[in-house]
């Protein structure tokens, strides 16, 4: 086979990022599967949470599969020149050629199990730039306790054409709401939150990405196949059930703090420098149009101002530094706006996009 190494490397870029290292008792883990076939190269990688697998149209001289390292693959490939390169398999090993340089990399035993899903029902259609934006927002509010499984991934609520991607880890939570063209009711899907980092990344990164695009979604009982290009992820999906996370959504706000993002962003990065724990805590102080927003930890302290509309009593509240510093930049615009009641309930920060909302809980502090 024979196929330039820009092409291949745009493919091997993508789905070798995420490969763990090789497991002896998993070969399917950590490995890259290529598939020679009527002038179409396959790659393919299994993960504990999803497979993916590509496509690029090339030169073959003869079909084939084998399996090989990913990783060892990808750097080989990268360190080349320019140009084209020439792939062939015999005997157990992989040969990987280009202008002066050629690589022998021994093959590995064919473990994978591969299962493309089909449904009857018509895949639904996802604006790409939407849901790929939708993953980033709410994302970084997934857990990472595996005691709570259904917290480990995003809930996907579906009602008639528009889909609720919710997240929380108990401390946060954040809600983005898209629409889709299909009219589904009442159904929901766990996606464990790692398969949708993939997702995203496949979009961000494809160099023929544009804000037109479409992802095609197809749900069966346990599984869910992404198909973004030349580019298909099937992931399982979470078999919990995800905790009710309407009432922690607060139903009406007294107050609210209106700022300026980039300020309150560039404030909260100079706190995080003193402070990089991820249980550090800041305190905001509102007062009269501003906030004065403060730190202390064991090698010094920060104290700073923040002007905005603020009409309310004066009031402290206490705030986990990191993810406050998520919820802000996630959200889109200029302006942020928190809005509250008291310093012991839930507030919630919103941006320009109506279609977001981050809600944080405060700290309780001591001082």
């Amino acid at each position: 086979m024979t196929c330039e190494k820009e092409r291949l490397m745009d493919v091997t870029a993508v789905i070798t990022r995420s490969l763990t290292v090789i497991k002896p008792t998993q070969i399917s883990i950590g490995a890259l599967k290529l598939e020679l076939l009527n002038n179409t190269l396959i790659f393919t990688i299994n993960e504990r949470e999803f497979t993916i697998r590509a496509e690029i149209s090339t030169t073959i001289e003869e079909d084939g599969e084998c399996v090989v390292p990913g990783k060892l693959f990808f750097n080989a490939l990268s360190s080349l020149e320019e140009g084209k390169v020439v792939l062939k398999s015999i005997d157990n090993v992989v040969y990987l050629s280009c202008g002066k340089t050629n690589f022998a990399i021994n093959t590995l035993q064919n473990g994978f199990l591969w299962k493309n899903i089909t449904t009857e029902t018509v895949p639904i259609s996802l604006n790409a730039y939407e849901f790929n934006h939708a993953i980033r927002q709410v994302i970084e509010a997934a857990s990472t306790d595996e005691a709570r499984p259904a917290l480990t991934g995003i809930l996907m609520k579906f009602d008639n054409d528009n889909v609720d991607m919710v997240a929380t880890d108990s401390y946060r939570l954040t809600l983005s709401n898209i629409s889709i063209n299909s009219s589904i009711n009442d159904k929901q899907i766990i996606i464990p939150s790692k398969s949708l980092l993939e997702l995203q990344r496949i979009i961000s990164t494809h160099k023929q990405y544009t804000e037109k695009d479409e992802v095609l979604l197809e749900i069966t009982e346990f599984e869910v196949k992404f198909t973004y290009k030349n580019f298909i992820l099937i992931s399982s999906l979470i078999s919990a059930k995800y905790p009710n996370y309407q009432p922690l959504i607060p139903e009406n706000t007294t107050v609210s703090f209106r700022g300026s993002r980039s300020d309150l962003i560039s404030t909260l990065r100079r706190a995080k420098v003193l402070a990089p724990d991820t249980a550090s805590v800041i305190k905001f102080n509102f007062s009269q149009n501003t906030v004065k927003i403060g730190l202390k930890a064991m090698d010094g302290s920060l104290l700073e101002e923040v002007y905005g509309e603020y009409s309310g009593e004066d009031i402290n509240i206490s705030f986990n530094l990191i993810y406050l510093l998520d919820g802000i930049e996630a959200c889109d615009g200029d302006q942020i706006t928190i809005h509250f009641n008291d310093n012991s309930n839930p507030v919630i920060i919103k941006g320009k996009d109506e279609n977001f909302t981050y809600i944080l809980m405060p700290v309780r502090s001591l001082s």
